[in-house]
């Protein structure tokens, strides 16, 4: 086989693989950090190491939360971006680790997403294409 063949038919399968294992629609799921909203009160000071208890995602279709350990009842809201609260419920993460949130029928463009429990408040942000 000439060398310039060898080259096109790595080239193609190369490209092949790769779209192949590329989503085309865009429905993989997307990771959504969270940070804690609290700062420290001292100046000059940082406060602890502080570990996210839960790991959410979203699809076009629905955000998913997956809470890694218990912290009781927590309150999960997600505003969009213009102030309206398009989503609001509690739930025992002791009893429920997982939950879905249906996004199908929400419009595009960008939300913010709250989990509160006890004094602890995360933020996160995902958007809607």
């Amino acid at each position: 086989m000439k060398p310039t063949r060898k080259l096109i038919i790595g080239l193609t399968s190369f490209i092949f693989l790769s779209l192949s294992s590329m989503d085309c629609f865009g429905s993989e799921a997307a990771s959504i950090p969270f940070r804690n909203s609290q700062t420290s009160s001292t100046p000059g000071r940082q406060r602890a190491p502080f570990r996210i208890p839960l790991t959410a995602s979203y699809t076009p279709e629905d955000v998913n939360i997956n809470f890694i350990y218990s912290v009781g009842i927590a309150t999960i809201t997600i505003i969009d971006e213009y102030g309206s609260v398009v989503y609001l419920e509690m739930t025992d993460t002791s009893t429920q680790s997982d939950l879905y949130i249906p996004i199908d029928t929400l419009y595009s463009g960008n939300y913010f997403i709250t989990i509160q429990y006890g004094s602890i408040t995360l933020n996160g942000y995902f958007s809607i294409e």
